[in-house]
């Protein structure tokens, strides 16, 4: 059983190997879903004997075919035994590295569905480490922190939050439609509909498209016990375009918002001050209507 750890992580850059973060994930070129830097299994392999004593998290967050089944059988073979942690959304996950490693397996699995997870009674029906939904307001994540295990959940604390995901390679059929090589795959795109103002983040990669929300949410209202109850709180770097950091110079904004979720574990209330980037508490500050039933004021 891995012991009952604080951990706050973020992607993994070269240029931050020395900063305050506890851990870095890596993202599979192959098995993730992440719309900016991957590693293929060459990469991944290279990282071996570790540099570095932070905690390595591997992400192959995609969704399964089955014809991959026997290539995940044979990536898990090598890469499970060389990471601490294996993020995943896929029950294939789960189901494979317990038969080929045991029920003990379990402890270096964390489950992140991106939206799904948002009560107590989903946290305890899955067998590993979960991440919450990011579509949560504070009141809720009390609540499930409250009544989860100890250390059994990690929270998204900072980023852009994913609301779509399609693996139809949405700019591409747009320049077909336009006739017209207007748009990129893998460059970051602001979308804006006619009659609001908002600019949404999207993205086409191999994998498919990506929709984010036009600002990059964070946790800034301390939550009650998450010590005890929260094994990891997750930076998500992509949030923070290139050209941004560039600009505000050389990933000092993401060391400081790790300095700043470290001191989130000890209850202190997280402020940024940044003007390059719009933060705001996003769903946060109040109860979704999808989650609330009937609305009083109906």
């Amino acid at each position: 059983m891995c012991k009952k750890m604080n951990l706050v992580v973020c992607d993994y850059d070269d240029k931050l190997v020395n900063s305050n973060a506890d851990g870095f994930i890596f993202n599979s070129k192959e098995f993730s879903c992440y719309p900016s830097k991957t590693m293929t299994s060459t990469e991944l392999i290279n990282l071996f004997p570790r540099k570095s004593k932070k905690k390595y998290f591997l992400n192959i967050d995609s969704i399964i075919e089955e014809d991959e089944i026997d290539t995940l059988k044979k990536y898990l073979q090598t890469f499970f035994p060389l990471f601490d942690y294996i993020i995943y959304s896929d029950y294939a996950v789960l189901l494979l590295t317990t038969q080929m490693f045991g029920d003990s397996a379990k402890d270096k699995l964390i489950y992140d569905s991106k939206t799904l997870v948002c009560s107590s009674k989903e946290a305890s029906m899955i067998d590993t480490k979960t991440f919450i939904s990011s579509e949560l307001s504070y009141d809720e994540v009390e609540n499930i922190l409250a009544n989860s295990s100890d250390g059994k959940i990690a929270i998204n604390v900072c980023g852009f939050h994913r609301i779509m995901y399609s693996k139809r390679p949405l700019l591409s059929l747009y320049n077909d439609f336009s006739k017209e090589s207007i748009l990129s795959r893998n460059q970051m795109y602001d979308l804006k509909e006619e009659i609001r103002s908002e600019k949404y983040k999207i993205i086409e990669t191999e994998k498919g498209t990506f929709i984010y929300t036009p600002y990059a949410f964070y946790f800034k209202k301390p939550l009650s016990d998450i010590k005890r109850k929260v094994f990891m709180l997750r930076i998500s770097n992509p949030i923070i375009d290139q050209k941004s950091l560039s600009e505000y110079g050389d990933l000092r904004l993401l060391e400081e918002l790790i300095d700043l979720y470290k001191d989130y574990f000890e209850g202190r209330e997280v402020n940024i001050d940044n003007s390059l980037i719009d933060f705001k508490e996003g769903f946060l500050t109040e109860k979704l209507y999808l989650l609330k039933g009937a609305r009083s004021d109906e």
